[in-house]
């Protein structure tokens, strides 16, 4: 299992699954366009891949939800970590006819941008949000999910 870390930043990436292979070092570079594109400058983020499995009991145990999801966002205060499940990832990128690197950036982008504040717990703040979303990874020159608007809850 790979893992990088942005010394300067505080930016981590781990795979700690062994399903899917994975490109900690982009990851690790768009964590750290869209962090400063967002002012969070100052903050350690970790982001984390993991399995189904492991996040089914994540979530459980910090959203007492049955099952897995597709992002976990935890926010420490001078520290983070973006924890997501590259099973959602493979899966949703079949079924939007996305690929899994689209979904990857996708997913980074949104646990960021509630890093910055934005939340998505009504139909205008989901909106919002999904404009957001789109407008970094355009800023970034990734192209966003075909499902970029039209996802899931978290």
């Amino acid at each position: 299992m790979k893992s990088t870390r942005d010394a300067s930043r505080g930016i981590a990436v781990h795979n700690r699954q062994r399903k899917h292979q994975l490109d900690t070092r982009q990851i690790e570079e768009l964590t750290r366009c869209a962090a400063n594109l967002l002012g969070l400058r100052q903050i350690e983020v970790s982001v984390v891949f993991l399995s189904d499995r492991k996040m089914a009991d994540l979530n459980l145990k910090f959203h007492a939800t049955q099952g897995p999801t597709d992002i976990l966002t935890f926010d420490y205060g001078d520290t983070a970590e973006l924890v997501i499940s590259m099973d959602h990832v493979m899966a949703n990128a079949r079924r939007y006819g996305s690929t899994a690197r689209r979904e990857c950036h996708l997913y980074v982008v949104h646990g960021l941008l509630h890093l910055a504040g934005y939340r998505d717990d009504t139909a205008p703040r989901r909106r919002h949000m999904r404009r957001a979303e789109r407008q970094i990874l355009l800023e970034l020159n990734q192209p966003s999910s075909p499902r970029a608007g039209r996802r899931e809850g978290d």
